[in-house]
């Protein structure tokens, strides 16, 4: 691989990284479930639910390819990935 090929890599994937981190961080771990007890509030209890299990699978995706996006970025730290010169 030619070294500006792998400084392009490089660079593509800080790039994703700090976006995928920056999503992490706008997806809450958890959704206000609140303990209203007035009226029929269970499709607005189910509705929260659904939103918190749907965050936690995006933010396990996103974690994931953050695992992968480290791993290339240390890869190429060691020189693992070798650069044509």
């Amino acid at each position: 691989m030619k070294k500006e090929d792998l400084d392009r890599l490089k660079s593509e994937l800080l790039k994703e990284k700090a976006l995928i981190e920056e999503e992490l961080e706008n997806t809450p771990l958890t959704t206000d479930m609140g303990d209203d007890t007035e009226g029929d509030l269970r499709e607005e209890e189910a509705d929260e639910a659904e939103e918190m299990s749907n965050n936690l699978a995006i933010r396990e995706t996103l974690s994931h390819r953050l695992t992968a996006i480290n791993e290339a970025l240390a890869k190429i730290e060691r020189g693992e990935y070798q650069a044509d010169l």
